[in-house]
């Protein structure tokens, strides 16, 4: 049975907010850039399931998440969300290695740069096929 995973296209002004995953090798792509969210639980719905990641994760949840689609890949059932992150709601980090902010042109090269390690990491394949299913433009 495949497992059910929620993820968020976090809007910041003119960048998607995304997170360099731990290096932890036990994890789904240790090292790489991905979207916040993660696995749900147990009959968790997929919204209730992302509200709650992104509150562990982020220390917040967003008030309206819209939902966009939802896929098969990689053996996961994955749905995606999309929500804005309003100028003045502060967020900390508490999985992961970094938060980082990118406009769409950056994350459709596949590698991102961080600034704590001062070198590029690859997007997670499921952050990259979603990225690549949406047409959005740098403004």
């Amino acid at each position: 049975m495949p497992g059910n995973v929620s993820l968020a296209l976090i809007k910041k002004d003119n960048t998607f907010v995304l997170q360099l995953r731990d290096f932890k090798s036990w994890i789904n792509d240790p090292g790489c850039w991905g979207l916040f969210g993660g696995h749900l639980e147990n009959k968790e719905d997929p919204l209730s399931g992302l509200k709650r990641e992104l509150n562990e994760e982020l220390g917040w949840s967003p008030y309206d998440a819209n939902y966009e689609y939802h896929f098969y890949a990689y053996g996961f059932n994955i749905y995606v969300f999309s929500c804005i992150l309003e100028p003045g709601i502060i967020i900390t980090l508490n999985e992961g290695q970094e938060i980082g902010e990118f406009r769409f042109s950056e994350i459709l090269s596949g590698h991102l740069m961080s600034r704590r390690w001062k070198k590029k990491f690859p997007l997670t394949p499921i952050s990259r096929d979603i990225f690549n299913r949406i047409n959005i433009r740098d403004s």
